[in-house]
């Protein structure tokens, strides 16, 4: 069988073909599993909010209006359910950027480092910090997607990502 485009099953959903929704179920499973595991450093809590995720995408796939991708809607819903669920959890904490001097982006590449070292680092940040640096550099997702996944204005993800390698360089230097 043919492989559709995502607005091909969204289509036949909003027309009430509620079968239309496991390809899209089976596409995007991994991504957000991977996702919700990184943010939330646990298979079972990523499992149920993966879960989750897709419940709340099916009853207002309606609400779709393809203003942004099917990939970027669905993967807003599940880090919204992960940052609701570690507010939940306590283990959340909000906006811990610290002022760092500015380094030139270039400067902060990570090229050459220890990948150990890299990832103690990576795992000492909150969650919010490491999902940002992670959707930028491992799920290769845009700045303006990432603004419109975490609600932040470009700029303001431009400015977060170039705190956060700061923040990752003085870590890795210590």
């Amino acid at each position: 069988m043919e492989k559709q485009s995502d607005s091909y099953y969204i289509s036949a959903v909003q027309a009430g073909d509620t079968e239309s929704f496991a390809p899209l179920v089976e596409r995007y499973s991994d991504m957000l599993y991977a996702l919700l595991c990184r943010l939330l450093q646990d298979e079972e809590d990523a499992a149920d909010l993966l879960q989750d995720t897709f419940v709340k995408a099916f009853r207002h796939i309606g609400r779709f209006d393809g203003r942004s991708s099917f990939s970027t809607w669905i993967y807003r819903i599940a880090y919204n359910e992960a940052i609701d669920h570690l507010r939940r959890r306590k283990a959340y904490v909000t906006d811990r950027v610290e002022e760092l001097p500015d380094v030139p982006d270039e400067d902060l590449e990570p090229s050459g480092e220890d990948p150990e070292l890299l990832q103690q680092a990576l795992d000492s940040l909150p969650a919010a910090d490491k999902a940002l640096l992670l959707m930028f550099y491992s799920d290769d997702l845009s700045v303006r997607d990432i603004a419109e996944v975490t609600g932040m204005s470009e700029s303001n993800v431009k400015v977060k990502l170039h705190r956060l390698r700061a923040k990752l360089y003085k870590m890795m230097r210590k």
